[in-house]
């Protein structure tokens, strides 16, 4: 199992998900706990997701998202 990583920082916080802004996105998402690792960096956090998430949501490192494209992957 690989993992897909993305830097930004979280929004919000349950028990069971977080809800994160990557660099690159203009809106947040939910992801739940069980398929991420969260890691402390120096501007925010490095969110690691599971790679089959990421690509159901069409996911990519290092790219622009606008918040009606955020808020549609958001839906998945």
């Amino acid at each position: 199992m690989g993992w897909t990583t993305f830097e930004g920082r979280i929004v919000r916080s349950s028990g069971s998900a977080v809800r994160f802004q990557g660099h690159y996105w203009e809106g947040a998402l939910w992801f739940p706990r069980s398929q991420t690792i969260i890691e402390d960096d120096e501007d925010g956090v490095v969110l690691k997701v599971n790679d089959w998430l990421a690509k159901k949501r069409d996911l990519l490192e290092f790219t622009h998202y606008g918040a009606a494209e955020c808020e549609a992957m958001d839906q998945v």
